[in-house]
């Protein structure tokens, strides 16, 4: 299998994978085909997957990654149009949507006595990032912004509804208006459902920082 990849020139993090495989690794067929692996918004590539030409990402994180078969389906500038958005993953700051449910932990007094708590760790989420947490249900909304000052803690728990092996400290930089980022208004913004990490959108990361 043939393949070469494409990196950011100024943090060499990969931006697309061009592959030539058999094309029964993505669809029916015997013959090989031409590739092309994508970054996207996790609920974009959930609509793109309804298209002809995308499918689930070969060899790569499903979640995050996407594939393009380069068989005349889509045009160059609709390709080009999903490198450069790729690309961008590679150029925003790293600013994740994290769920927290209100009935294992109290999330309306986390921060009352302290501007730093610890939080389970996630593999994607390093120092330096930022982290808005999202409290579900009855509450559906964003209500801090916390910035990551250490990770990978070793840290031991495990009971009905969550284990623990690594964790992160989060220190608070702003608590919002529980009311203003609603579900119902990060919905404008493609974001339908929290269940776990996730980049935000550039749009909203532009009214979150405003």
């Amino acid at each position: 299998i043939g393949s070469g990849a494409f990196r950011n020139s100024q943090n060499k993090k990969w931006y697309g994978l061009i592959m030539n495989i058999p094309k029964n690794k993505i669809d029916n067929g015997e013959e090989f085909v031409d590739v092309l692996n994508v970054k996207l918004d996790e609920e974009e590539i959930k609509e793109l997957l309804n298209h002809k030409g995308f499918y689930k990402a070969y060899h790569m994180n499903k979640r995050t990654w996407i594939t393009i078969i380069l068989d005349e389906t889509l045009s160059d500038s609709e390709i080009m149009t999903y490198i450069i958005k790729s690309h961008k993953y590679t150029e925003m700051l790293n600013e994740w949507l994290i769920p927290a449910n209100p009935q294992y932990y109290d999330m309306l007094n986390c921060f009352q006595n302290t501007d730093t708590i610890m939080w389970k760790q996630s593999s994607s989420i390093n120092v330096g990032d930022y982290a808005y947490l999202y409290i579900g249900s009855p509450f559906s909304a964003i209500f801090y912004k916390c910035c990551v000052v250490e990770n990978n803690i070793p840290f031991s728990y495990s009971d009905n509804n969550l284990s623990i092996n690594k964790a992160m400290r989060l220190k608070l930089v702003k608590e919002y208006d529980h009311n203003k980022f609603t579900l119902t208004y990060l919905k404008q913004f493609g974001v339908n459902s929290i269940r776990g990490p996730r980049r935000i959108p550039e749009k909203l990361c532009e009214e979150l920082n405003k």
